[in-house]
């Protein structure tokens, strides 16, 4: 079934089961290879790269995002693996593939009497699995 994608990716939270529409001010999409544990080089400096699969790297950033924004994409990569669509530059369509989220970074810039929080970005990796 073909994908539809409007956005730049969507999340699916799975405690809601809604997607969510993300719109990061930086996102890095990368493949990296999965290598056999025996990969590396041997005593003569010959390389063995054994590569046993791809998967997906997006690197997402978001610049001064208000507290609705941190809570809702936070809230949607808290399970240990959740959907993403996105689009895929080898293939030159979207695609739904399962991820998991590396450490999320919100450094906040200004806070304000009320706990209102001014943040200067947010940014996570999310990696297939």
């Amino acid at each position: 079934m073909a994908i539809n994608l409007t956005v730049p990716l969507q999340i699916q939270n799975k405690s809601t089961s809604t997607w969510v529409n993300v719109y990061p001010s930086k996102m890095d999409v990368s493949l990296m290879d999965v290598q056999a544990s025996d990969s590396g080089r041997d005593v003569t400096g010959l390389m063995h790269n054994n590569v046993v699969t791809k998967k997906w790297k997006i690197e997402l950033e978001f610049s001064v995002p208000t507290p609705d924004t941190v809570s809702t994409l936070l809230n949607a990569v808290n399970s240990s693996t959740f959907q993403v669509r996105f689009y895929n530059p080898m293939t030159k369509a979207a695609e739904e593939h399962t991820f998991y989220v590396g450490d999320r970074s919100i450094p906040v810039y200004m806070w304000r009497p009320n706990n209102k929080f001014v943040y200067n970005s947010l940014s996570f990796n999310i990696i297939e699995v």
